[in-house]
């Protein structure tokens, strides 16, 4: 069997890891490389372990996902997706046997507020599980979700698909909620947000989202269409950068390539050295690390110090 090889890649979510803290950037993407392995060093072991922990906000938003993609799924295919309430339903029951499997030591599915033994109200889960249920309420209520029932076939074109392009002989991942023609042919992607505060500068991701539909679909990237559908509210936006915003972003994706690669003792081979990636220090950041168990920085000695903890 061939063996895996580290390769670099770009992302909006590693951009977003990367200016968040470096060190914590390189624990994810290199200090875990390896790590699935039971035969991998402890220490690479430990850091897989603890980048695979998601936070309940984050695992909210997984659920959701998964909930909404069963359903695309089984339309495109012609199946009767699962009435609104028993889909909810069925998605909150699977949520207490992932909370119980969490809480039970699971990897696969573990908690960071499980890893870390945090002393959480049952209040604060409820309401974790209180808005999964309104943000799918909101979709099964949008007209988004009655115009996907009525969609011919022939117009549907991705769904949750997790592709690539190349910029510069960069592979540049994008994950589509789902990609369909509209009613010009033109490309639509809807992104369904989960989180209950709109992201401020989306354009980065739009942009990558453009640039990919129209190599993979064909078209140009200015006609294509992201609608931003924040679940939480039941609002939406429809996104469609001109060629000044996508010349912009694409100088932003760039820069954010060119720092995480000058960091790197080889940029061919994608080799990075822990100690080149400083940690942020800052204990706002820091409290909510999925890897504060395995690193010294000052921000970590603070946070974990602080009497009261902060949000996760």
């Amino acid at each position: 069997m061939k063996r895996l090889e580290n390769e670099y890649s770009w992302s909006k979510s590693r951009d977003g890891k990367f200016r968040e803290c470096p060190r914590a950037y390189w624990f994810h993407y290199y200090g875990a490389w390896g790590g699935w392995a039971n035969d991998a060093p402890e220490r690479a072991q430990a850091l897989y372990r603890l980048k695979n922990c998601r936070s309940r906000q984050m695992w909210a938003g997984d659920v959701v996902h998964r909930c909404i993609e069963r359903a695309l799924v089984n339309l495109r295919r012609g199946i009767e997706p699962m009435a609104a309430e028993a889909a909810i339903d069925a998605t909150i029951h699977s949520m207490r046997d992932e909370w119980r499997r969490s809480r039970a030591g699971s990897v696969k599915e573990r908690l960071v507020e499980h890893e870390y033994d945090l002393p959480l109200p049952a209040a604060e889960w409820q309401d974790n599980a209180d808005h999964v249920r309104q943000c799918l309420w909101n979709f099964y209520a949008s007209r988004q979700w009655e115009a996907l029932r009525k969609l011919p076939a022939e117009r549907w074109l991705e769904v949750e698909s997790l592709a690539s392009f190349l910029l510069d002989g960069v592979k540049v991942y994008v994950k589509l909620d789902v990609a369909i023609r509209d009613d010009d042919g033109h490309v639509l992607i809807v992104d369904w947000k989960t989180g209950r505060a709109p992201d401020p500068d989306h354009t980065m991701q739009v942009a990558t989202y453009a640039l990919y539909a129209a190599e993979q679909f064909g078209g140009k990237p200015g006609d294509v269409t992201t609608r931003l559908a924040h679940l939480a509210t039941g609002s939406s936006e429809d996104v469609r950068l001109g060629s000044q915003a996508l010349d912009a972003a694409l100088s932003r994706i760039r820069a954010s390539i060119r720092d995480m690669r000058q960091l790197l003792v080889d940029v061919d081979r994608n080799e990075a050295r822990e100690a080149d990636f400083p940690p942020v220090d800052e204990p706002r950041i820091c409290r909510r690390c999925n890897f504060r168990r395995v690193c010294v920085s000052e921000g970590i000695i603070a946070a974990l110090s602080d009497a009261k903890p902060g949000p996760l």
